[in-house]
């Protein structure tokens, strides 16, 4: 058995896959890696990184999260959460951070637009969500432990812009939340797995031109 001891709890430890592993860079091509150090001080390094460089952790955690491979697992695990009921725990334990969270939330977010120029930008969208085109009626939530059906989200597509119409376009509640205070060119992108360019062109023409049409003066 092959064995190396870690260079900073100089344990013992026996070669495996996860202290082993294949790289390949410009100059080196491809070479085998050999951690220095055991697993569990892999993991302790890791956490004192991520807690000395919390800008760049959560930038990590942004781009993984819009990877396509990712995407389904993350929304699986939301509902998984929702489900179980511990969204609502965590809420009741925090509800100082709630009321903050809300404050924020609607500092920037209640659109002044009337009912008929909200059904106008619905209709211009086919009533169907303007990212993925999930239909008004098959757009379901999980209420208190039932699916029941609600309307599209006033989408700000600009989070700190304006209030009007040409700042509204109909959202799904999952894209709503997925691309919370994101800008319209990080989230909808070719890495985005509901991305459409046909959609994109709408989303655009409607923002600067189209709206006028049904905007009431």
């Amino acid at each position: 058995m092959n064995t190396k001891v870690c260079s900073i709890c100089k344990v013992e430890k026996e070669i495996t896959e996860f202290y082993s592993q294949k790289k390949k860079s410009v100059k080196k091509g491809e070479y085998i890696y050999h951690n220095p150090y055991c697993k569990q001080c892999t993991i302790q390094k890791g956490m004192k990184w991520e807690s000395e460089n919390k800008e760049r952790t959560r930038e990590r955690q942004r781009e993984r999260m819009k990877r396509k491979d990712v995407q389904p697992y993350v929304k699986e695990q939301k509902r998984k959460y929702v489900e179980a009921g511990k969204h609502k725990i965590w809420q009741s334990k925090n509800k100082d951070k709630m009321s903050a969270y809300g404050r924020k939330r609607n500092q920037n977010k209640t659109h002044e637009i009337s009912k008929e120029e909200w059904k106008n930008c619905k209709d211009y969208f086919n009533y169907k969500c303007a990212y993925c085109e999930l239909s008004v009626d098959k757009h379901y939530r999980l209420w208190y432990g039932e699916m029941k059906q609600f309307d599209l989200h006033r989408e700000h597509v600009d989070h700190t812009g304006s209030n009007k119409l040409d700042n509204c376009v109909p959202s799904c509640h999952f894209c709503n939340s997925s691309k919370r205070e994101y800008s319209l060119e990080e989230w909808y992108n070719k890495d985005n797995p509901n991305f459409s360019q046909e959609r994109l062109d709408k989303i655009i023409k409607w923002l600067n031109d189209d709206y006028k049409l049904y905007m009431k003066l």
